[in-house]
């Protein structure tokens, strides 16, 4: 009886693996596992740095490289 029982278990158990692994396939949950993992690592890592860097980034156009800009800018809208 106990290896009836033991049989019985095993079988359940490679079954309960084999249709996670078609529902897993089927979802995508592995992508959407690891899609999760990549956004919060990227949050964490611009939350920590954030405190670190106190640079400031600017950025110097002369008059007629911003006229150019605001040109394709206005002619882009149309």
């Amino acid at each position: 009886m106990i290896k009836f029982k033991s049989k019985i278990i095993i079988f359940f158990s490679i079954l309960l693996i084999f249709l996670s692994g078609i529902w897993v396939e089927r979802f995508g949950i592995d992508n959407k596992i690891l899609s999760i993992i990549k956004n919060s690592s990227d949050s964490i890592s611009r939350f920590i740095y954030g405190f670190k860097s106190n640079e400031k980034i600017s950025i110097v156009f002369k008059e007629e490289e911003y006229k150019k800009i605001l040109d394709v800018r206005e002619k882009s809208r149309n």
